[in-house]
């Protein structure tokens, strides 16, 4: 069965959606996992590649731009995809990882895309994320 995790912003974080996505592709890949952003189009890849190469500010997760995606670089056991799309992920076999921000606009997003993968068979886990203590970036 099709694994997806939406990972929840904390209400009370304070960073911006494109800091909190390096944080869970910076955990995905510390567990050895190759990861591909899917995103919207090449406008919001480029935006999303400038943050993770500023991540973390000791040091830069290595990456490429491929069309619409972002793909780690490196030695991986495993593979995931992070969805920042408006669209599920239906047709990839690799664990999915959605990204829940804390504004109603995202919130409802994800709930159609959660409806969407139950009524798929996609087997649904949801992990609320601490606050994070770190500062976005000016």
């Amino acid at each position: 069965m099709q694994n997806v995790s939406f990972h929840i912003q904390s209400k009370e974080d304070k960073i911006i959606p494109e800091h909190f996505m390096c944080i869970i592709l910076e955990q995905y890949v510390m567990k050895y996992h190759k990861v591909c952003v899917m995103c919207n189009d090449e406008k919001q890849s480029k935006i999303l590649s400038n943050h993770i190469w500023s991540f973390p500010p000791s040091g830069f997760m290595p990456h490429q731009c491929k069309d619409n995606m972002i793909i780690t670089e490196g030695f991986f056991k495993h593979k995931s995809v992070i969805n920042m799309s408006k669209n599920p992920v239906l047709n990839i076999k690799t664990q999915i990882i959605e990204l829940v921000f804390n504004d109603e606009q995202s919130i409802n997003e994800a709930r159609d895309r959660f409806k969407i993968y139950k009524t798929n068979g996609f087997k649904l886990t949801h992990i609320k994320e601490d606050k994070f203590q770190c500062q976005q970036q000016a």
